[in-house]
């Protein structure tokens, strides 16, 4: 865990490897890992790692505000967007090589709006990541990412069928449902306000895989047709 993140100063652009547009910016906070291991002469099984970081626009948008469940959403699509949407198995078809968000869902322990969803890669065992955003500030999203890797090889039914998913997918269960937040006095006002000016404003209860690969302009909010010369 890193001692310091003065989110006030603003985060550091993300590779452009990762995101071609540079549209947002990210403070990480920490990185954790556990392995799994199987009885008495199986030994490693796999493992799951958590990642927290805190997301922005990288030119921030005095019209928009974090804390409404819509723009949370809008947000937390075109982010994922950003960095996996471009990712393509073969440029001349276009076919994708990531899909999300999968088993959509809404952090319902938290006061404040919250969700989560799975990317998942289109070949082999499918390598599952979840996804949670949580809106902090008005500029500001925490965002959390769980990777599991499954240690057997094969399409994803196969690698379930080698190495139980189960415990994984518990493990990532119990952290999501330990989240808790305490928002400082600015972001409370600002919740508080929308709750009042907009109570029936509430994040989608399901949402449809995005239609990949895909760009996000340099907003870093607007989904973009797919051109693989945009950002070279």
């Amino acid at each position: 865990m890193w001692k310091d993140y003065p989110l006030a100063v603003g985060g550091k652009p993300l590779n452009s490897n990762v995101q071609p547009s540079q549209s947002w910016c990210h403070t990480e906070i920490f990185f954790r890992q556990w392995s799994f291991c199987g009885p008495w002469f199986t030994g490693y099984m796999g493992r799951t790692s958590c990642y927290l970081e805190v997301v922005e626009l990288a030119e921030p948008n005095s019209r928009l505000n974090f804390m409404h469940p819509k723009a949370l959403e809008v947000a937390s699509l075109s982010y994922l967007t950003a960095n996996y949407g471009h990712e393509v198995i073969d440029r001349d078809s276009g076919e994708m090589n990531y899909i999300a968000p999968l088993n959509w869902s809404v952090v319902t322990q938290l006061e404040i709006p919250t969700v989560q969803f799975d990317s998942e890669n289109t070949i082999g065992s499918a390598d599952p990541e979840r996804h949670v955003f949580i809106p902090i500030s008005r500029r500001h999203i925490a965002h959390f990412s769980f990777n599991t890797v499954q240690n057997a090889s094969g399409t994803r039914e196969e690698v379930d069928k080698k190495v139980d998913p189960a415990p994984f997918k518990e493990l990532v269960d119990n952290i999501v449902g330990s989240i808790r937040v305490t928002l400082s006095p600015e972001a409370q006002a600002d919740w508080d306000e929308i709750r009042k000016s907009n109570p029936d404003a509430k994040v989608s209860e399901t949402c449809a895989p995005l239609k990949w690969p895909a760009d996000v302009d340099k907003d870093g909010l607007t989904i973009l047709e797919y051109d693989p010369k945009r950002y070279a």
